[in-house]
């Protein structure tokens, strides 16, 4: 039966599932490779550091060491390397910053080189007679003594800095270990009271670590569940739960529910496309092609003009989806001529709606039958009788309208073609 039809769907589980574990796959190596490079991008950021501080501190002790002048210029390149959103020219740009902190290494190497040669043929030979005075007995027992204490207190810090979580963050383990210093350098009394601080602040700061993983194993949870699935809802989802896990922002109350909502959405989005795209697809196989430059009419309401090339001129298949639903709607329409008057259509143009929209009919069954191969179950839950609906008018294509008129003159006073017989 030809005439408009809406047309509903549902995708297979084991083709939904195997799909879906697809996408989930390559987004979770894109994440992977991404976490990977932001790594790499943070040790070459720390051995720019390093060679920095090998040049300052060489270049302040001997005047006649060169100062290294490419530390900021790397950092700043390596900045926009990890801005970057496309992993492979991430990977290229910090390739080439790798070779230029290594070069830097290697001159270092050979600068270090030529001030030694320098350093020896400057140096003059001497020998250093150590010269050491005897100490009260009381004073040497006395600093003994100190030694032996300041021995215990650092073997009990030590160990409290041993039992500190690997989870622990930067920040509390700064501040501890800076606090371990400041102890080693107090009296006797001030001593033991920041031992005691100590080792409450490390009791805290593992605890914070352990709040902190469960907060992370959650957040990789719910990050699993949209892995694969995209628009702007799973963005700005997967970038607040990134920021939870980085310490960045809190976990909102109602994170489990936004997860839901925002996995529904997206998974029925999904699904809307695939069906679309197999159905596509398949009409593709039976000849039909996608109307180039024609634009859709929203994100919400995808929708396509596929054409075959032994249609009559002006006439194309209608294809969209219902959004938020899993249905899609399909008719035939023709482009409107700036001839045609308000009056009713012809005998002749209704033969040629009814032969364009019978043999649609037909391409459009055959391609959901196919579909079923895909995973896509399609079935129609309504459609007009022949000439119920007239068929709908468009606005003329870019580039048609001459091209009909062209032909419509070549026709004139022309016997109907076989569609329109």
């Amino acid at each position: 039966m030809s005439g408009p039809k809406c047309a509903s769907y549902d995708i297979a589980r084991q083709r939904r599932q195997q799909e879906l574990a697809r996408r989930r796959r390559e987004a979770k190596a894109r994440e992977e490779r991404r976490v990977a490079l932001a790594g790499r991008a943070e040790a070459l950021s720390a051995a720019v550091d390093d060679v920095g501080r090998q040049w300052l501190e060489t270049s302040r002790e001997h005047d006649a060491f060169p100062p290294w002048r490419g530390g900021p210029t790397l950092r700043d390149r390596i900045e926009a390397a990890t801005g970057q959103r496309d992993n492979d020219a991430v990977e290229a740009s910090l390739n080439d910053i790798a070779e230029e902190v290594a070069q830097a290494r290697r001159d270092y190497a050979q600068q270090i080189v030529f001030l030694r040669m320098r350093t020896s043929l400057q140096a003059a030979a001497a020998a250093a007679v150590a010269t050491g005075s005897t100490a009260a007995d009381r004073a040497r027992e006395a600093a003994e003594r100190e030694e032996r204490e300041l021995r215990r207190h650092t073997e009990k810090i030590a160990q409290l800095l041993e039992t500190l979580a690997t989870g622990v963050s930067t920040e509390d383990r700064t501040a501890i270990e800076r606090r371990a210093e400041e102890s080693l350098a107090a009296k006797r009394g001030r001593r033991n009271a920041l031992l005691l601080q100590i080792h409450l602040d490390v009791q805290r700061a593992n605890e914070a670590a352990e709040a902190r993983q469960r907060v992370e194993r959650q957040v990789e949870k719910w990050r699993e569940d949209i892995y694969g699935l995209e628009g702007s809802d799973v963005e700005q989802l997967d970038l607040m739960l990134r920021q939870a896990a980085e310490g960045e922002a809190v976990l909102p109350l109602d994170m489990e529910q936004r997860v839901e909502q925002v996995v529904a959405r997206a998974t029925a989005k999904w699904e809307q496309d695939y069906a679309l795209g197999v159905v596509a697809e398949e009409l593709q196989n039976l000849g039909y092609v996608v109307e180039a430059g024609f634009e859709t009419a929203s994100a919400q309401a995808p929708e396509m003009l596929l054409r075959k090339p032994d249609m009559e001129d002006g006439y194309h298949v209608s294809l969209r989806a219902e959004p938020g639903a899993p249905r899609f709607y399909t008719e035939v329409v023709r482009e409107a001529d700036d001839t045609e008057s308000n009056a009713s259509r012809s005998a002749a143009q209704e033969r040629i709606d009814h032969a364009v929209e019978s043999a649609w009919c037909g391409d459009f069954a055959a391609a959901l039958a196919a579909a079923q191969d895909k995973g896509v179950r399609a079935r129609l839950v309504s459609r007009n009788r022949p000439g119920e609906i007239p068929v709908g008018t468009i606005a003329p294509l870019a580039g048609t309208t001459k091209r009909k008129r062209r032909r419509r003159r070549r026709r004139t006073d022309q016997p109907l073609s076989r569609m329109e017989r």
